[in-house]
This record gives C-alpha cells, structure tokens and sequence, in this order.
C-alpha cells in the first residue's frame, strides 16, 4: 500500500506494455473510489495513463495492489493530461493511448459532435473498460476530452448510445443528454452482479452525471448495448437491446425511465450492438434497418413495437475489419454512421482506430435494396492540391510526403486486363477478367461489363475503399511505418478513364 495527497487536476500513471498486470484499489476515508487493472514496470514507461482527480485535491488516496516496490515513485500530480506522443492517424481518430473499441452515444448537441468510446486507457489491450469521450464541430477534426464514466460498484462501462431530449420526457429538463450504458460487472466491488442497463445525465456532453437506479434490470445472460430514438408514428421512444446469442430485444416507453417489453427477436446471424433505424428508398418509400456489431442487417418494417424482416440476412462491408457501428443520433434526418476499425497499430501508443464516418442511404442495385455507404460530405473539406489527370499514363501518379490522400480512379467498362495501384510498395489488384479488386489478404468482387470508380483513402493503419455507388465498402488494415512515396499505376492501355488525386489536410 502507499498513499498520494492529491494537489494537481491529473495523476499520470506509468504503464509498460507486457509489464506486470495488477488490479489497483484506490480508497478515499476506506471507501472505495476507483479501480483498475494495469500493467506495470520498474523500467521506462511505454505511456502515462492519465486520471482526472480535481474533485478530490486536498485529500489522500490509498492505493492498494501487487505493485513493484517503488513504483509508485513514478505516478505524477500534474496540471494537465500527458501530450499525444508518437505517430498517429491523419484523418482517423485513435485515442492518446490505450485500447479503443466500440464507438458510443454518439450524438450531434449544442453544436458539437460527440462521440464515446470503449476505452482502456490503462493499456493497449481491453480491459477496463471505461468510456472514453472525443467531440468536434465538423466530424473530421477531434479532440479527446478526459474519461466520460468510469467503472463502479456496478461494473465496468460497456456499450451504450446518447439521446438528446427535447421535450424533457424524462423529468430532467428540456435538452437534457441522456446515456444509456451497459454496466458490466468485473472483479472487485462489482464481483457477482448481474450486467443491467444504466442512465446519466448531461447538460452540455462534458460533465456527465451517473443515476444510481438501473433503468432495465438483468434480463438473460450479459445483456447490453442499449439504443434509444424516438418513433414519431407511434408517438412513443423506443430501446433495441442484446439479449444473447442471436436474440435481441424491443422496449418502449412514454417517459424514457419505464421501459416496457414489445419484442424479443432472433436474427441469426446479427450479434450485439444493434442499431434500429429508418432509411428511405429511391421510390421515397420508408424502410427499417436492423443493425448489429459485424454490419450485417436486415430490411424491413417497424410499426412501433415490433421490427418485421422482410430480407434475407445482409452485409454492409466487404471486410471483417470494421465492428460495431452506431447511428449519430439527433442529426436531422441525416444517417450518420461510424464504426471501429480493429487495428493492431503496432509499435504505437494505442490500439484500435475509428473509421471515416459514413453517410447511410438506401439503393436500387443488381441484388435489389441495399444500404450504400459513402464518406460524408465534411471529407471533401479536407482536399488540397488537386490532381486531375484524363486517360493517365503508367507510371508514377503522385508522391506522398507524410501526408493522407484521397485517389479517385474511373475505369472504362473492361471484359480482360489487370490495372496494379502500388501504393508506397503495397499493391491494390484491379483484375478485370475475374471481375475482382484485391488488396493484401481481401477482396471484393464487380461485374466487369460495367465502368468501375474506386474512391481510395489512405492513412496510417488503414485503407478504406468505397465503390460500386456505395453498395461497397472495403476497409483494410496496413502497418505503414511512412506515408512518404510515390502512389503509381500499371493499366493496360485505355482502361483507366481518369484519376483524381488529392492530399488531405
């Protein structure tokens, strides 16, 4: 045991990725205030992990764990969180450190998107779970706020969304941000609980304040990953819920505090975090969306407590590297999605990246009625020194100097013929007689009679493609330690229509 008398807003703690793992209490008056499994050494930090404590300066802290003797010598009090260290994402946001998975409460308020996260910050491996918080005012330039909730005598914080509302249903009054989030019990202090779904309570998205009471008590197994929206036809505000396995689960409720079962429903093979929404077909005819964690979905009809399939099981990605994407909620009718891209990003800081947000919409294709992902209109902002080349020439097309780009390649309709995009020494395979575009170990297939456009993103840890006018979206992972080189083309003659190339600021 050793104590800390509290002076400054942060304590930075020392983590060594691989170190010793300790699960650390931390008491205040012998009462419990915190808990976390980290990983520690006596030798250099790999990161500081940082902890807001201004609530408690003046008072002491007792720490209690298996730690090397002399190890809290390196916890520092400081003013202000540990600075970004290291390389990281040029259009993708990824925290400062830690492990990062499922986005949550993602939500448009007062002006400013924000958005949560499943987050570690005491490791670059899950555990821990915490929501971590990002907000910015045009979707493409972040920045990380301190932890949004921590864990508790209830658990760890799992999944969960944010709903702004506007009429004050809930009694907290007008515009009050609600968080539904799923606590999960872990060991310590939560050891033999029950997962159950929880509320806070926000005024302005930063100061978030944790109801005691749950709003839905345990159901079955480890329920979780609550979704709330409003359903004007029926008048009344609606929960999509996990159960286990391939179940989920229908609420609804005239207060958002009383819930009251409509539907359980199984969907093989969704899985967790579900996400219900409408989208509206090119006939102007409305449609519902069935969500879950790995994009695929269901088309079909909602009426207000009950969701009916009228499709097969469908998949919105061509990889398996996006997860768990969630709605932005109170966007105006727009249908905002973004996911969690599962990197490894080796040799960095943090794990886990979040994907360009998407624009949802619903298309008439080949295969009929699909969601159709494409970046939101904000990317276009980030263009800077266009290229535009008509009918291009093999060879070199543009040189990166430590910067993301966007490509954009036209190809005219082509029955034989391979086009190879090297992209700072990785290849990108257009092969137009298998009617197939690979990269690394992934693929998707195109019909070959038609003329192909290839919307390109490059970034650090991630490349992500969108084609096919949406109905394609192919996220890859890739370990660039540079994005300096050239990006240049080998095509057979006259496929290629045109190339637009821009950096992205």
């Amino acid at each position: 045991m050793f104590e800390i008398i509290i002076t400054k807003k942060y304590l930075w703690f020392p983590v060594k990725n691989d170190g010793k793992k300790v699960f650390a209490q931390v008491f205040l008056d012998k009462e419990t205030v915190y808990e976390f499994d980290i990983e520690v050494s006596l030798e250099n930090a790999d990161f500081y992990a940082a902890w807001n404590v201004e609530n408690y300066i003046g008072k002491t802290f007792v720490f209690n764990g298996d730690f090397p003797a002399g190890w809290e010598k390196n916890i520092k009090n400081k003013d202000t969180p540990p600075e970004k260290k290291g390389r990281f994402p040029l259009i993708h946001f990824a925290p400062k450190t830690g492990w990062m998975n499922d986005p949550n409460g993602l939500i448009f308020a007062n002006g400013i998107y924000h958005m949560y996260f499943q987050h570690n910050p005491f490791g670059i491996k899950w555990a821990n779970m915490h929501w971590g918080h990002a907000f910015s005012k045009d979707l493409l330039h972040w920045e990380q706020a301190d932890e949004a909730l921590l864990p508790d005598e209830n658990g760890t914080m799992f999944s969960g969304c944010a709903f702004l509302d506007e009429k004050g249903s809930a009694g907290f009054g007008k515009n009050t941000i609600l968080y539904y989030y799923t606590a999960a019990p872990a060991s310590g202090r939560s050891h033999g609980k029950k997962f159950k779904q929880m509320l806070a309570l926000s005024s302005d998205g930063f100061n978030i304040k944790k109801l005691p009471m749950p709003v839905i008590e345990h159901i079955v197994a480890d329920n979780r990953d609550p979704k709330v929206f409003f359903h004007e036809a029926s008048n009344a505000y609606i929960m999509v819920l996990f159960l286990d396995g391939n179940d989920f689960a229908v609420f609804r409720s005239q207060n958002l505090l009383e819930w009251q079962l409509t539907q359980k429903l199984t969907l093989p093979p969704l899985w967790e975090c579900p996400d219900l929404f409408p989208l509206t077909n090119e006939n102007g005819e409305q449609r519902w969306i069935f969500w879950a964690a790995d994009g695929y979905y269901f088309i079909g009809d909602f009426n207000g407590y009950e969701f009916i399939p009228k499709t097969e099981k469908l998949s919105a990605y061509a990889t398996k590297l996006a997860y768990a994407a969630q709605t932005y909620s109170n966007t105006n009718g727009r249908i905002i999605s973004q996911s969690w891209l599962r990197t490894k990003n080796h040799g960095t800081s943090y794990t886990g990246i979040m994907a360009i947000p998407v624009s949802l919409s619903l298309k008439n294709t080949k295969n009929g009625e699909r969601i159709c992902l494409e970046p939101i209109e904000e990317m276009k902002s980030l263009r800077k020194n266009a290229k535009v080349l008509k009918s291009p020439e093999n060879g070199t097309l543009t040189s990166l100097n430590e910067n993301a780009a966007e490509i954009i390649l036209n190809f005219y309709p082509c029955n034989e013929g391979i086009s190879v995009l090297d992209i700072i020494g990785e290849k990108l395979s257009i092969d137009f007689s298998l009617g197939k575009v690979a990269f690394k170990d992934e693929n998707f297939s195109f019909s070959n009679s038609d003329s192909l456009h290839l919307r390109i993103y490059i970034d650090y840890d991630a490349l992500e493609i969108f084609t096919l006018d949406g109905s394609i979206y192919f996220p890859c992972e890739w370990d660039m330690k540079s994005l300096t080189g050239e990006i240049s083309l080998e095509s057979g003659n006259g496929m290629l229509e045109s190339a637009e190339i821009y950096e992205l600021g």
